[in-house]
């Protein structure tokens, strides 16, 4: 795992960043379907390690936070259609 100091979150030109986001958003396409956040739990302890940097962990930390309010919302609202689920994930800021 690279432990190079970089000043923002950008998977466009970070590897590092490329790959969590990717792996963050894949679980949480499989996270929605089952309505578990289990297995976006684990990708992001697979990368929340002591020495990753803190930009990292910072990412990390608040697309876990937004994706527990996401299913929150649509596990207690009963939200089943794709669109409105879109809709949720939208105002979360999960923009993908």
């Amino acid at each position: 795992m690279s432990t190079k100091t970089i000043d923002r979150f950008n998977p466009f030109t970070d590897r590092l960043c490329r790959d969590i986001r990717n792996n963050l958003s894949k679980a949480l396409m499989t996270s929605l379907r089952n309505l578990d956040l289990t297995l976006a739990e684990n990708v992001a302890d697979h990368y929340l390690t002591p020495e990753l940097p803190l930009i990292y962990a910072q990412y990390i930390n608040d697309r876990m936070s937004s994706y527990r309010r996401a299913l929150r919302t649509i596990s207690r609202n009963h939200i089943e259609k794709t669109l409105r689920r879109a809709l949720v994930l939208w105002d979360e800021e999960l923009f993908f």
